[in-house]
Formats: C-alpha cells, sequence, structure tokens
C-alpha cells in the first residue's frame, strides 16, 4: 500500500519526493502509516533526512512513520535498519532533516519579528527627534525680518514710527549741511 501511493506522488523512479509534496503523501497514504492534514509540526518531530535539492528519500519516510505508528525511537533498530542500508543514495548528499528545517525556519521567524520591531522603534525615534528638531525650528527666525516686524531693542517699532523716523533723520541731515555740499553763490563784483 504505501509503494503504491509512493508510485502516483513519484513517477520517474528516482525514490526521491520533493519535500514541497511531503505533507500531502503522507495525508494520502492509509491507516496505520497516515498523518491527517495539517500534519506540519508531526513532519517535523518525525526528524526525516533531508537530501541536497530539497528532496527526501522514501525509505527514510516509511522508517519515520513506521517509527511514530510503533512509539519507538531512532535509537531502537529493528527490520527497517536493514533497509536503511540497502540502496545507495548516491544521487543526493544529506543536508538537513525536518526537525533541523523547522528549527530554523523557527528562528529566522524570530529574529524577522525582532529586526522589525527594531526598524518601527528606530522610525519613531527618528520621526520624534525630526518634529522636535521642526519644533525648535518654529521659534527661531531664519532669513531677513520684514520692516513691520524689526525690533528695536525688545519692542517691535511700528511701521509709522519707522517712517517717522527716516523723516526726522532727512531733516536734520538738511540743517547740518556740509557748506561745500552746497553751489556756490552768485556774488558781483
Amino acid at each position: 500500500m504505501y509503494y503504491e501511493v509512493w508510485e502516483m506522488f513519484e513517477e520517474t523512479g528516482s525514490q526521491f519526493l520533493a519535500l514541497s509534496r511531503l505533507s500531502e503523501f503522507v495525508d494520502t497514504l492509509e491507516e496505520p502509516l497516515r498523518l491527517p492534514a495539517p500534519n506540519y509540526c508531526k513532519l517535523i518531530t518525525l526528524d526525516i533526512p533531508i537530501y541536497e535539492g530539497d528532496v527526501v528519500h522514501c525509505i527514510d519516510i516509511l522508517d519515520a512513520l513506521t517509527q511514530n505508528f510503533l512509539g519507538t525511537t531512532r535509537d531502537v533498530t529493528g527490520e527497517l535498519g536493514d533497509l536503511k542500508k540497502g540502496p545507495e543514495r548516491t544521487r543526493c548528499r544529506l543536508a538537513t532533516s525536518t526537525m533541523m528545517r523547522g528549527r530554523e525556519e523557527y528562528c529566522a521567524r524570530i529574529i524577522q519579528t525582532a529586526w522589525r520591531q527594531c526598524v518601527l522603534e528606530g522610525r519613531q525615534r527618528r520621526a520624534e527627534a525630526e518634529e522636535a528638531m521642526l519644533a525648535s525650528r518654529s521659534q527661531v527666525v531664519f532669513g531677513p525680518v520684514p520692516i513691520n516686524e524689526r525690533h528695536t531693542g525688545d519692542v517691535a517699532a511700528p511701521l509709522d514710527s519707522i517712517s517717522e523716523m527716516s523723516t526726522e533723520s532727512n531733516e536734520a541731515d538738511a540743517k547740518n549741511e556740509d557748506p561745500c555740499d552746497q553751489p556756490p553763490s552768485s556774488t558781483t563784483v
């Protein structure tokens, strides 16, 4: 029954199945080897070896499912231990296992969550600093100050008083004219 279902999923006869199809495969099996979907966590705990290219070998899957059904561990070797020695698996090198892959994905999620949190906090700090800088800039006047807002001392001088001051200074200048600046007067001899 196991190999009949295996042939439906892997028609090439390579004895390797893509890891992405493993969940569907073990859900399709008949009892007692069947692991009904969702079976992601259960497949991780089976610690099935994964070879390069993200493929799993048929005997490794059968061994893990049998151990799950019997309730044994990898330390106890039975008849399947001889089967695992069987055909050479020269096509692929062992890369990892479902347990290690699950740990890697879990750790990656933790790291990504922490990184996103750090980025969010950094953005918030920069936004707060920018708001504080804009608030401090609004209190400082840059560039030329319009005439009606110029300060003399601590009090702003109104526009009318400025024009009065300029008129007064022109009159004072006219009284204190330098005689050299005046045109010569006509004198008759």
